[in-house]
């Protein structure tokens, strides 16, 4: 079973980003699955930095298009972006140095910012989007 499965409601309306938005879901469900299969330890690492390459992409190719919607919060929407970012990168840092194990408390965390972010900050910008033809 999927640990997130998408809707309808985190649809922005705009193609290009909904796009992005599924390979995440896609990509912290098989996150979810290496460590159910007990593989984790092996996996985990290698899909955790392509999790964040993968999301600085698409928080790049957001911002671009929030800039040339002139999406007036524009400003603060990077900024929750970039704390995700660092909080990120330092706990695999951690995780790689033996600090931290990659838990479900981590994945917890990340599924629920990924949830949030959709329903409340990108769902904002949905409408300046459509507006300036961004696809």
């Amino acid at each position: 079973m999927a640990l997130l499965n998408w809707k309808n409601e985190y649809s922005v309306g705009v193609p290009s980003i909904d796009g992005q938005h599924h390979k995440l879901f896609d990509m912290l469900n098989q996150l979810h699955e290496a460590m159910k299969s007990g593989v984790g330890a092996k996996v985990v690492p290698v899909i955790l930095n392509n999790l964040i390459s993968y999301t600085r992409d698409h928080f790049s190719d957001e911002e671009q298009s929030m800039r040339q919607a002139g999406y007036p919060a524009y400003v603060a929407h990077k900024a929750e972006h970039d704390k995700l970012t660092d909080e990120v990168v330092r706990l695999v840092k951690d995780m790689e140095a033996g600090g931290i194990a990659m838990s479900v408390e981590i994945l917890s965390f990340l599924q629920q910012w990924l949830q949030t972010h959709i329903l409340s900050a990108d769902k904002k910008y949905s409408s300046h989007m459509k507006a300036a033809g961004i696809r």
